[in-house]
């Protein structure tokens, strides 16, 4: 199965934890569950108005079809 980011909790010793995790694989069998990700970020340490700029910004790239390169330069020249 594949995802997009998404909300994991992971459930150990009766506690649960909570993770945002990007896109990544997983596969399930009787006795376990393996996750292969590039992202997984404890819930408590998500940033919620960061993540919401995060998330406006990348819906623009995708309305003006810039390229990743190109808002790296513009974010650089932004910053100074």
């Amino acid at each position: 199965m594949k995802w997009s980011l998404r909300r994991l909790i992971v459930r150990k010793n009766a506690h649960d934890d909570f993770r945002a995790v990007d896109e990544g694989l997983v596969e399930v069998t009787n006795d376990h569950v393996s996750i292969v990700t590039n992202m997984a970020i404890p819930a408590d340490r998500i940033e919620e108005a960061a993540a919401e700029e995060a998330r406006h910004r990348a819906l623009e790239r995708l309305r003006e079809k810039i390229s990743f390169e190109e808002d790296a330069t513009l974010n650089a020249s932004l910053a100074c």
